[in-house]
Order: structure tokens, then sequence, then C-alpha cells
């Protein structure tokens, strides 16, 4: 008989509710537990609380109501989350701290404290990781839209996080693009868990877990893309 091997919880959500306007809320209730190994697709209509949700993940946003925790202890300051778990904006220009490509990588690294030679060698490390280091000397703003976001991944790859969180990752990509970052993304899920939120379904080949949020609410989780499409797509899922 196959033995299953517990996964360790890295991040948990319990009851988390939030709303930007008193009374309003855009997250009502939310749980959610990521797990070391994890690759979630998070996905919904616009206006579902996707964005909103995984701002909670990294501590760019405290819930009005309910508990985070991280590897088991529960978060007092959202920094304690900006250390762990790296967010990839969907737009690379909203996350670019330097003009240049090396510096902007290791804006990361040395806002964690890091010592110069450690800050090096993760810069270093990223750029190859994702093919990017002939770029390093580069304008950030003279790059293609790819470049931009191999540049954007990088800078927070550098900081090692257990978890990566990407907005929209393929959002503008064209085919050949979007299949290198999709092996990138295979290649990243093997050092961190991985959270993506997306409207692409080629993204959800790439998960173990998908995640359907409406109206601010977890409506329900399947375990692959085939479950996602045979219940939503052929047999309707109403968000009441």
């Amino acid at each position: 008989m196959a033995i299953t091997m517990a996964r360790t919880n890295i991040l948990k959500l319990e009851n988390i509710w939030f709303a930007y306007e008193k009374g309003k809320y855009v997250l009502k209730d939310i749980s959610l537990s990521i797990l070391k190994g994890d690759k979630i697709g998070i996905v919904g209509p616009n206006g579902s609380g996707k964005t909103t949700l995984i701002k909670h993940l990294n501590g760019l946003l405290s819930p009005e109501k309910g508990r985070i925790f991280y590897n088991g202890y529960e978060v007092k300051k959202r920094r304690e989350l900006t250390r762990h778990v790296g967010l990839v904006f969907q737009n690379p220009e909203d996350q670019v701290f330097f003009p240049i490509v090396e510096e902007d990588i290791a804006f990361g690294p040395r806002n964690q404290g890091l010592k110069e030679e450690e800050v090096f060698t993760r810069v270093k490390e990223a750029m190859e990781y994702l093919k990017i280091t002939h770029l390093a000397k580069r304008s950030f703003f003279s790059l293609s839209f790819g470049e931009k976001k191999k540049v954007s991944i990088a800078g927070v790859l550098a900081m090692r996080p257990e978890i990566m969180v990407l907005d929209e990752p393929t959002l503008g990509f064209d085919p050949w693009s979007k299949k290198e970052f999709l092996e990138i993304i295979d290649e990243v899920s093997k050092r961190s868990a991985i959270v993506i939120t997306t409207h692409d379904l080629e993204v959800l080949d790439h998960v173990n877990r998908i995640i359907m949020i409406m109206d601010g609410q977890i409506k329900e989780e399947f375990v692959d893309k085939k479950e996602f499409m045979t219940k939503v797509f052929e047999h309707g899922l109403n968000e009441k």
C-alpha cells in the first residue's frame, strides 16, 4: 500500500474579511491553506476579489476580520509576510525600483538586510535561472514586455520566497513567450509554492489546485483542469 506523506502548511488564511469601503466587503469569510509543493490557480470573473486576495498573502493588505498564520504562527505584522511571500504584479513596471536591471533585481535582497556578497550571489543566480544575464547593465525601460516580466520575476526570485504569487502573469504574451514563461514557472515551482491568478485556461495545465472565487468568496476547489472544465463549462456553476 502506498504511503502518502503529509505536506507542510506554509500559509493559512482563516475567515478573512476585507473592505475598501466600510461595509462593502470585497473578501467574505475566506479560508485558504497554501502547502509546500502547491501550484495553485485562482480563477473567477473580473471583480471577484482575486487580486485583493493575493495582496493579503504577502502583507500588502491586512484583513479587517480574520487571522493569517505563517508556519503555524499568527502573523501580527505585515512585514512578516513580505519576507517570505513574493508578489509579481500584472504589470512589471508597477514594481520597478531602479532603472538598471541588475540594480532593480538587487533591491529586494538588499531590503532584506543581506550582505552585499550574498546580494550579488542571489542576483547572479536569479539572472542565470531566467537566462537574462545579458540584460544586467540594460535599462529596464528599454526592454520588451517579456524581458521586463522576467526581470520582475528575477527580483522576487532573488529574495528566495517560500511562496511566489503572480497576478495574471501571461497577460500580453504571444504564444511563444507564454510557452517559455510557463516553463520558467514549472522550474520555479521546484523551490517555491506557486499561486497564480489567471483567466488563461492554458495556465491551468501547470497547477495542481484550482480555486474559484466569486463575489469575494471561495466558491469551489478543483483538483485539476479536467474537473474544472467539466464542472464549470459542461454542467455550469451557479453563483448563488
